[in-house]
């Protein structure tokens, strides 16, 4: 009878401490690992590790050393990081992390990414335009306690991972029979369509543990965010009134969060729920981002605004509804500001993107720090347990 009770002690606290509001956040960047220049986080798991890759510039004569960078997918635990080899090429990118530990992303030989900067510093990677664009040889790739596992796409063995459940299911895109971008689900190694249509292309974002993915399908030049459901059966988002959109996370109450347009024809954060969608809001600038959802509800992106005539982005947190700039959290005299914050786990711990003082663009991870009552309550709570425990000890004596 005193074990039950204190479970049950325990599952009252967890949910308490969790949903504690942060009055602050903790921040440490993610070192970057010897011989690379930059650091990208791109997701983190429950137990806190973080996958993303390392980069450097490449300075081949065929390549303008400002502009392109080769990346190493990275994880990162407790301040150290890993840089995982293999694969099908030379170069990697972690795109996602599960509570196994399993990676998932691509490995490829050439170099698709472009680096792009501005006065604020590294802004981010993106692919270089068709006429640059040097021969795609991505494939899907997940790496796990050592081994690495290239996955063949629809047609051929190119494609990519974004995403990987807890039952390890893997989503993405490869390329059909007829040479198409197309959403792509992978199980127990086989891979399968979710989208087939001559006129469009697409790709899967996210998973969550129940199967259900979200994603996006492209035609004439606008993109529509996709959700399918356990039996991959496809539904359009709504948009917020405007035309374009894009799904980017789900967590594992089928919520999901991207962009949606307005009807002025700006984009802003937007989450789906059950049929509803919801403007997150811009938190007064010009458009935003949803790029993560937890299981408790709390999204992470970043917003766009003005700023005497120059455009510059913040990372932001959604929470019980309220939009909260992640830098206004951090504490005085950091000397960082976070551009935009890719993903948040159930602990509310956040991976995010910024540039400090020099100029210099890294990654970071932030972990929350509770309101003084919520210490307070904890304290009472490991009292309780104490006793508890003490009587068991003396039951059991």
């Amino acid at each position: 009878m005193k074990l039950k009770q204190l479970s049950v002690v325990i599952a009252f606290l967890s949910p308490i401490l969790a949903n504690a509001a942060p009055v602050a956040y903790s921040i440490s960047q993610l070192n970057t690992p010897s011989d690379f220049s930059f650091s990208v986080a791109s997701a983190l798991n429950n137990s806190g590790q973080v996958a993303g890759s390392s980069a450097f510039i490449d300075t081949s004569p065929e390549y303008n050393p400002e502009y392109v960078a080769a990346a190493h997918a990275t994880t990162w635990l407790s301040g150290n990081s890993v840089t995982l080899t293999g694969g099908a090429g030379k170069y990697s990118y972690a795109n996602a992390i599960n509570d196994l530990g399993q990676v998932a992303g691509i490995s490829y030989t050439k170099l698709p990414f472009l680096l792009e900067r501005n006065t604020q510093g590294l802004e981010g990677l993106e692919f270089l335009p068709p006429s640059q664009e040097p021969a795609y040889d991505a494939q899907a790739t997940v790496w796990h306690n050592g081994t690495v596992t290239t996955l063949n796409g629809l047609s051929n063995q190119y494609g990519a991972a974004n995403a990987i459940n807890n039952q390890g299911q893997v989503v993405g895109w490869s390329f059909n029979a007829q040479n198409q971008q197309t959403a792509t689900l992978w199980q127990n190694g086989n891979a399968s369509a979710l989208f087939t249509n001559a006129s469009a292309t697409s790709a899967a974002n996210d998973i969550n543990d129940n199967g259900y993915i979200v994603g996006a399908i492209y035609q004439d030049s606008t993109s529509y965010a996709a959700f399918w459901n356990s039996n991959n059966e496809l539904v359009l988002l709504d948009t917020l009134g405007g035309i374009g959109s894009e799904a980017f996370a789900i967590n594992n109450s089928n919520v999901a969060v991207g962009w949606g347009m307005s009807s002025d024809s700006r984009q802003h954060a937007t989450l789906w729920d059950n049929g509803e969608v919801i403007d997150l809001g811009t938190l007064g600038g010009y458009a935003s981002y949803a790029y993560g959802i937890n299981n408790l509800g709390q999204v992470v992106g970043s917003y766009i605004e003005d700023r005497d005539g120059s455009w510059e982005e913040f990372a932001v947190l959604w929470d019980n509804g309220t939009a909260i700039n992640l830098n206004t959290l951090l504490g005085s005299n950091t000397g960082i500001t976070l551009v935009s914050a890719n993903g948040i786990n159930d602990q509310g711990w956040i991976i995010a993107q910024g540039v400090d003082s020099n100029g210099h663009y890294s990654s970071y991870l932030l972990a929350p720090v509770p309101e003084p009552e919520t210490y307070a309550l904890l304290l009472a709570g490991l009292g309780l347990i104490g006793i508890v425990r003490r009587k068991v000890r003396a039951l059991n004596a």
